[in-house]
């Protein structure tokens, strides 16, 4: 525990990590996620970011630790990536379990939907595609949380008064 206390990188993307899965749980949920749309909008760039300059700012680094700033913001960058990634992954699945009562019930509607079913018929659907989709989304979410991270930490070495 003492570890976590003293490595900036981990508190920030623990806390960015959080954040981001809040967000995910409360737009899985139907009613609420028109609410927090604006909201997880803004949140892949903001909070990547925040999570880069948080990690160098507790990391008291001068101001010309520019590489050391985009390390600390790219470790907790990928944190926040791999928990984010893995939580939203998880509550995909989750909500897509839910959703398939909704395609049983559809499926009374036969004649209807044969029509509309040839169009979407490219689409993965279902939990395999749910999986598929949610493993390549959390490779490229990883990586621009890193990247956005590492900017977020230069961004805060940039702006410091530190010398």
């Amino acid at each position: 525990m003492e570890f976590i206390k003293k490595s900036a990188w981990i508190k920030a993307g623990l806390i960015a990590a959080g954040i981001d899965i809040v967000l995910s749980v409360l737009g899985a949920i139907p009613c609420i996620n028109c609410l927090v749309l604006p909201v997880n909008c803004i949140a892949w760039l903001v909070l990547p970011l925040g999570c880069g300059y948080l990690a160098a700012m507790w990391s008291d680094l001068k101001r010309d630790q520019y590489q050391e700033a985009a390390i600390q913001g790219a470790l907790s960058g990928m944190l926040l990536g791999f928990i984010g990634g893995i939580a939203g992954a998880i509550i995909n699945l989750i909500s897509q379990a839910f959703n398939l009562g909704v395609s049983s019930t559809m499926s009374l509607f036969e004649e209807q939907q044969d029509q509309y079913l040839s169009d979407l018929a490219f689409l993965p659907v279902g939990i395999g595609g749910t999986l598929i989709c949610g493993s390549v989304c959390c490779l490229l979410g990883i990586i621009i949380n890193v990247a956005l991270s590492a900017l977020g930490g230069i961004i805060y070495i940039a702006l410091s008064k530190n010398k």
